[in-house]
């Protein structure tokens, strides 16, 4: 049609579309004429009510500027919640250049400011300078974490990459299936089809169905495994970048060179775990949390997590009081006080030989059983002072008594 515009074609598209939705609802069972119009219905409420809301944030906005001391709490709460859907309904605008330039101007901004406090740190605390220094390090961090992300080359088309992918596999068929029965095969070329439809065209359509229908199953496979790569290397890119954000906070978790050493001296995996273990309790303790929550895993932030964990427990564990002398002292003697119940227990009481005739008659004059004699005798040997043997006696009769 000489002289036609694209704005007179999008408006025939318009109307030939308009006219296929009629003819299709004019043929709907009446419940389904009533739903579709609930639907319509509803549709239209929430566009209005969007609308309304739209202005009403629009009228907060400006009381904002002329009359701020008038608004009340819920003004202010929702002039907030206003603003911060303003800047990301304009970030959504942005490409991922316009993006990272904002964010990182953003960051340059605060790595400034931080700067210039370090560079004045007569005022600042050791604590305030070793913290302005991580949040440093982090945002610098960020920033090359945002220079990774958007310097990298654009994601192919998926749907280019799943076509590429399929044309490879009808290819390979072709070429491994040249030499079986036309019904043995994946794929044939349209000529030798078209021969075959002539000749015997319902074996020939039976095979097209089972061809559609595999070829369907393909490439559904190959989208679900599109679909799992493209979330494994996004979740792997974020959990390096939880971990180097940990690491800034708490360089002592990288064990790399401590692991590199003690393999060097030939230690196993198990002994090189329990010596770092020993040597570096919050990694001693992050291992202790992983162990507890295994499903923190399957979360992106997953260091961050465990590093929150193991902050909250090194916090708890300063808070508490130190063991005094006497708390350390009862500690030892409990231990003691085992160790010789376990070698009481190992030990026959009878009433043949020497040594057990000394400890009943131990028993019998100092009032002791059998059992808390030989403690005495065993504590005794070993130079303990009264104190000490009357001390484990009395928690030996307590665990006694619980039992």
């Amino acid at each position: 049609m000489p002289g036609l515009t694209i704005e007179d074609a999008k408006k025939d598209m318009e109307k030939l579309v308009e006219k296929a939705r009629k003819e299709y609802e004019a043929g709907l069972p009446e419940d389904k004429k009533k739903l579709l119009e609930q639907t319509r219905k509803a549709e239209e409420e929430a566009r209005k009510k969007q609308e309304e809301q739209q202005k009403k944030d629009a009228e907060l906005l400006e009381r904002e500027i002329k009359e701020p001391d008038k608004l009340s709490e819920d003004d202010k709460k929702r002039v907030v919640v206003v603003k911060e859907e303003k800047v990301k309904a304009e970030e959504a605008k942005l490409s991922g250049e316009e993006k990272l330039k904002r964010t990182q101007d953003s960051m340059q901004r605060r790595i400034d400011e931080l700067s210039n406090e370090l560079k004045q740190n007569k005022e600042l605390t050791a604590k305030e300078i070793k913290t302005h220094q991580k949040e440093l390090q982090l945002l610098r961090q960020e920033n090359e974490n945002l220079k990774d992300r958007f310097s990298q080359p654009e994601k192919p088309d998926t749907t280019a990459v799943l076509r590429q992918k399929e044309q490879e596999r009808l290819t390979k068929y072709l070429q491994e299936d040249a030499g079986l029965l036309k019904e043995q095969k994946r794929e044939m070329s349209e000529e030798e089809f078209e021969e075959w439809y002539a000749e015997q065209p319902a074996r020939a359509q039976r095979w097209l169905t089972q061809q559609e229908l595999r070829r369907a199953r393909e490439r559904a496979k190959d989208q679900e495994d599109l679909d799992k790569d493209n979330y494994r290397k996004d979740f792997e890119r974020k959990i390096d970048e939880s971990q180097a954000r940990v690491l800034i906070r708490h360089p002592e978790l990288d064990i790399t060179k401590r692991e590199a050493e003690l393999k060097g001296q030939g230690k196993s995996s198990a002994e090189i775990r329990s010596i770092i273990c020993q040597e570096n309790e919050k990694f001693r303790i992050a291992a202790e949390i992983v162990r507890e929550n295994p499903d923190y895993f399957t979360k992106a932030n997953a260091p961050e997590l465990i590093a929150v964990e193991m902050e909250r427990r090194l916090a708890v564990k300063s808070s508490q009081p130190a063991e005094t002398a006497e708390q350390k002292e009862i500690k030892a003697l409990r231990k003691k006080l085992e160790d010789l119940e376990a070698e009481v227990a190992g030990r026959e009481i009878t009433d043949q030989g020497v040594n057990s005739t000394v400890v009943n008659q131990n028993a019998n004059q100092e009032g002791y059983t059998p059992q808390e004699a030989q403690i005495v005798d065993l504590m005794t040997s070993a130079g303990a002072s009264k104190k000490e043997i009357d001390l484990a006696l009395k928690i030996h009769h307590e665990k006694k008594n619980k039992k």
